[in-house]
């Protein structure tokens, strides 16, 4: 499997993902915190949920982006999508030792997961 290569030693690709999802948080956190008045900030579930809310906040920071369209149809993976929150799916595709070891590394950082309005399951 091609993600296998890329694992450090001694980590799963469980391991490795979720580390990726703490470090993408609380570099957001510090975005956030850093530069919060003057950009705007919304999750990925908020983005699927209000496609329009966001697309508006996001053309009003940036106008040229007049056109921008979170609700368009797209070609991914070879069939046509629309924005959709995938999470729920994800997460209980996993197995139990998965799960186990995603919460290991969301346990270490609990204070960022919850920060943004996740809980461990």
């Amino acid at each position: 499997m091609l993600g296998r290569a890329l694992e450090p030693p001694g980590r799963s690709i469980e391991e490795v993902v979720a580390h990726h999802v703490v470090n993408c948080l609380i570099r957001q956190r510090r975005n956030v915190e850093t530069f919060g008045g003057r950009g705007t900030f919304f999750t990925y579930e908020a983005m699927c949920a209000e496609p329009a809310r966001v697309a508006r906040e996001i053309r009003a920071l940036v106008p040229e982006l007049d056109d921008l369209d979170l609700n368009q149809r797209l070609a991914v993976k070879g069939r046509i999508e629309v924005l959709e929150n995938m999470n729920a799916r994800n997460v209980e595709d996993l197995d139990a030792r998965q799960m186990a070891a995603v919460n290991r590394v969301f346990e270490a950082h609990r204070d960022v997961i919850e920060h943004f309005g996740y809980a461990l399951r």
